[in-house]
């Protein structure tokens, strides 16, 4: 079997928005803050209509991107992420610059590609024993939370 790289972001069963927004509120207030992203995303006909909308890439109150929005992927999961992301269209990159660090990877994405093989391993079985949703994932690994327990752990 072929090693398959993995990226943090995007896991099998969750999705890391933790790198669009910032000085994150509570995480039901984010959660709302994506709701009302999702509403004005299906509210518009194209994806260049959500992305010239007033105070698109802007943060919500709760601190999270307008752009941030839930979407159900091919298998019914539902994740949080951009669709003004080139992934999400064809390699297109539709965010602009000014509301977002595109090259940006948090901390614990950086640690884990530096990682060999088994610590990643052991990384992503720490998290499953976590049982995370979308939102709490994320403000964890905005917030480094989820290396911090891991590193105490692994030490």
């Amino acid at each position: 079997m072929a090693y398959k790289k993995t990226s943090l972001c995007q896991l099998d069963d969750l999705s890391c928005f933790g790198c669009c927004g910032y000085d994150y509120s509570t995480p039901r207030e984010v959660r709302e803050g994506i709701e009302k992203n999702t509403l004005e995303y299906q509210n518009c006909k194209t994806h260049k209509e959500f992305a010239n909308r007033p105070r698109a890439g802007q943060r919500r109150w709760c601190g999270v991107c307008r752009n941030v929005v839930f979407i159900r992927d091919k298998k019914g999961i539902l994740r949080a992420g951009c669709p003004l992301h080139p992934k999400l269209n064809r390699g297109k990159e539709m965010r602009k610059k000014q509301d977002c660090l595109i090259n940006y990877l948090c901390k614990t994405a950086v640690s884990f590609d530096g990682w060999n093989k088994k610590k990643q391993e052991r990384f992503l079985k720490f998290l499953r024993t976590k049982k995370l949703d979308i939102i709490n994932y994320s403000l964890g690994m905005d917030s480094d939370k989820w290396l911090k327990e891991f590193e105490d752990l692994e030490f």
